[in-house]
């Protein structure tokens, strides 16, 4: 009777034991895939991070430290400019009292920055990029620029936060400096969540007055020239959107 009792707590001993050590496997895998899910983030932010400090032209916004600024050759005169990094470099996008403050790019379509960062990487959170069709560049008429929504508030992140009351009031400008030319500023008019058929992603007009026609009705104050508006996926995924739709004040 008692070899019959050790032998059951020595059975119940070693399934503990296993439940024990499975969980343990489990929680350290979850950690491993956790970490493999920040990283891209990390990896991200850091890039940008260090493009701010070298050529942000808005105030500081991360945390002092050493800039880590990319060199063509060892003996290189200079650091080279944006345009240097990435030839598809077009300009300079920052939302004062936001975190968006990054450099824009304009690919051959609008695939490629959807995963490449400005530098090149391979990574989840791409870039800011112009839309391909806006052939005249930040001249264009109306100018569609592209972010990802992503999880920690990063690229347009944090672009939902114009659905809080009185925040579009506070951050009203939008500002966007071009390289060797100037910067543009524009003022924020409408922010709304819509999806991907909507009127507001036309950027072909016939002619100015075909354009004065799709901005009113936009709800763009009488007599914009140029409109600016940003893109990223709303909450509903799928083909939902968020837009920030802004004026350039001329």
């Amino acid at each position: 009777m008692q070899t019959t009792r050790w032998k059951q707590r020595k059975t119940d001993t070693r399934l503990l034991v296993a439940l024990l050590i499975a969980g343990a496997c489990v929680t350290v895998f979850g950690l491993v895939m956790l970490a493999a899910g920040l990283r891209p983030y990390r990896e991200a932010g850091q890039e940008y991070d260090n493009l701010r400090r070298a050529y942000s032209p808005a105030p500081a916004t991360v945390a002092a430290a050493p800039a880590v600024i990319p060199t063509v050759t060892e003996t290189a005169q200079a650091a080279p400019g944006p345009a240097e990094i990435n030839p598809d470099y077009s300009g300079w996008l920052t939302v004062a009292g936001t975190d968006i403050d990054y450099p824009i790019v304009q690919g051959e379509d609008n695939s490629k920055y959807l995963t490449t960062t400005f530098e090149g990487t391979e990574n989840k959170a791409g870039a800011i990029f112009m839309d391909y069709r806006c052939t005249d560049g930040l001249d264009a008429p109306h100018v569609i620029l592209y972010g990802h929504n992503m999880n920690d508030g990063s690229m347009f992140g944090g672009l939902s936060r114009y659905l809080e009351d009185g925040y579009m009031e506070q951050h009203p400008e939008i500002t966007v400096t071009q390289p060797e030319v100037g910067t543009l500023t524009y003022r924020i008019f409408a922010v709304r969540e819509t999806d991907t058929a909507d009127k507001a992603y036309t950027l072909a007009f016939a002619d100015e007055d075909a354009f004065a026609a799709f901005a009113a009705e936009l709800g763009a104050p009488e007599g914009t020239g140029r409109m600016l508006t940003l893109s990223t996926c709303g909450d509903g995924g799928g083909d939902s959107r968020m837009l920030v739709q802004a004026a350039l004040v001329e």
